[in-house]
């Protein structure tokens, strides 16, 4: 269990969104939802305490909770918006998948 201290005594990090750290983000996702903290398309606080805690573990970046829920919620943004391009006709693919 954490306490208080452990959480807040940590000095906050600027948020540095670097591809290396944004990947490390999206394995940690993984990991949670695999562990099942991520129900309904909804995470859990759980979830989200257990992302910043590795996230710090791996990058000794610390963000407040808020830094991370928005990157989230912005990489599935983009990643809503990859899944509806790639659906659209014209977008440089053939009809069997193949680059135009």
């Amino acid at each position: 269990m954490f306490t208080y201290a452990y959480f807040f005594d940590r000095p906050k990090s600027k948020a540095n969104w670097t591809d290396e750290n944004t990947y490390i983000l999206c394995e940690l996702a993984c990991e949670e939802i695999e562990d099942g903290n991520f129900t309904a398309k909804v995470w859990t606080s759980q979830g989200y305490k257990n992302m910043k805690e590795k996230y710090y573990q791996k990058t000794k970046l610390w963000h407040p909770g808020r830094k991370v829920k928005n990157k989230i919620q912005n990489l599935k943004g983009v990643y809503n918006d990859w899944v509806w391009l790639q659906q659209q006709t014209g977008c440089g693919r053939g009809e069997h998948g193949e680059v135009t």
